[in-house]
């Protein structure tokens, strides 16, 4: 039978699809015994998230907004994000990535409570045991992702555009740029007859983006890049000519 090429493939999961294997590397603390460094530290993550909160209410567009985690250069490591116990689908949803090191959360009206909550309930003392006979630190998931980061800040203009108002002009002259911008957003706008699945909040940031464009007061189409998932999140928004009658086109 050694000669026999293989005919059938009864549990084919076994062979296209890749296991999926358990991040490694457990909790670490970032404030191994220094306690009073830690507190510190968790104060002034406190003081960025009320100011996170202060921008989020003088939105006019919208009740969710945007926030930017840094990270620490020693907590890079996928096992040390802090997306488990603080920014998940419960708090704060992680929509996205920047720089090496920046992670993108969605901040919705309960998020920053829920945020503020669960600093203030941290461990603020190293939890010694006896492993052996010897003094060894239980650490505790949430104090090692509060540890790892090192700014929380709003998502600002800085970080939506990065170019300058005359390289944007420049690039719009250029025929080769189609006469539009490329746009990344957190998430891709649903057909309007699907909006009724969503709640009110994202709704009316849908609406905020189309009320944007039109009081520019040009005549804009928007086409969607591509459907596949790599780019499903990126429009092409492109200028026409007129500005009688301001209006906003879907393709």
């Amino acid at each position: 039978m050694k000669n026999c090429p293989v005919q059938v493939v009864l549990q084919t999961d076994n062979f296209i699809v890749a296991n999926a294997r358990p991040a490694g590397g457990g909790n670490k603390d970032f404030y191994e015994g220094d306690d009073v460094a830690f507190v510190k530290h968790r104060n002034y993550l406190l003081t960025q998230l009320e100011t996170v909160k202060s921008v989020q209410n003088r939105n006019p567009y919208s009740s969710i907004s945007y926030a930017k985690i840094i990270l620490k250069p020693s907590a890079l490591a996928k096992s040390h994000r802090p997306t488990r116990s603080l920014f998940n689908d419960r708090t704060s949803r992680v929509v996205g990535g920047g720089d090496l090191g920046e992670i993108f959360v969605e901040i919705r009206k309960n998020s920053i409570p829920k945020l503020i909550k669960k600093l203030e309930n941290v461990d603020t003392e190293t939890n010694w045991i006896n492993v052996n006979d010897k003094k060894t630190p239980k650490r505790s998931r949430l104090r090692s992702e509060i540890g790892g980061i090192s700014n929380i800040r709003p998502f600002s203009a800085s970080d939506k555009r990065k170019f300058s108002i005359e390289e944007g002009v420049i690039w719009l002259s250029n025929s080769k740029s189609g006469g539009a911008y490329l746009v990344e957003l957190f998430e891709r706008i649903p057909a309007r007859q699907n909006w009724d699945t969503f709640d009110v909040d994202k709704i009316r940031m849908f609406e905020s983006f189309f009320e944007g464009i039109i009081s520019l007061n040009i005549n804009v189409t928007l086409s969607n890049v591509s459907e596949s998932n790599n780019l499903a999140n990126y429009i092409a928004i492109g200028l026409l000519e007129g500005k009688s009658n301001p209006s906003v086109g879907r393709l």
